[in-house]
């Protein structure tokens, strides 16, 4: 299919749109003006959104982990003898959703508290897309977690008192955590 094609078919969906998408919205009232031009990746994204209307995955169904809630995940993973622990957190502006994912690092490094961590929270793109609601972690995970480890299940740091390591979880993160 040529450019002009695209064009046509994409100023087409979107003459016949009449959902309340923002983008697709804004981009109706952009093809109403005959002096508008798309750019390519603008066709591309009209085009996108067609499609996923048509799979049956239009604007008010969304993928299930954009509907996670925030919190610490265990990823059982194929090759893997040990779950991964995963968190989701929201970006600063607090309209997306990403996820970190506990790795032993090498060495140690020295925390805010002044406290040795061997283990780091890092950001792992498209992990998230892993995930499902049942995968949360409840309280008994938590503490199978901090029994094994030793180490925070909300933060990673190294818990020390025989409470906390029971609870797989220390005290400041126990008034964050919600089970």
């Amino acid at each position: 299919m040529t450019d002009r094609q695209k064009l046509a078919e994409a100023v087409a969906y979107l003459m016949r749109y009449d959902g309340t998408f923002k983008f697709l919205v804004d981009m109706k009232k952009l093809a109403a003006n005959p002096t508008t031009q798309f750019t390519v990746r603008q066709v591309e994204a009209i085009l996108k959104c067609k499609a996923r209307e048509k799979d049956g995955r239009g604007e008010g169904q969304r993928p299930e982990w954009m509907g996670l809630e925030v919190g610490v995940y265990s990823l059982e993973r194929e090759g893997r003898a040990e779950p991964d622990i995963v968190k989701v957190k929201l970006t600063r502006d607090k309209q997306r959703k990403y996820s970190v994912v506990l790795t032993k690092i090498g060495g140690t490094r020295i925390d805010g508290n002044e406290q040795k961590v061997h283990w780091d929270w890092v950001y792992s793109p498209g992990l998230i897309k892993m995930l499902k609601p049942e995968m949360r972690m409840d309280e008994e995970g938590a503490k199978q977690f901090g029994i094994l480890y030793g180490i925070c299940a909300n933060c990673g740091r190294t818990l020390k008192d025989a409470k906390s390591v029971e609870a797989g979880i220390g005290p400041v993160c126990i008034k964050h955590f919600r089970f």
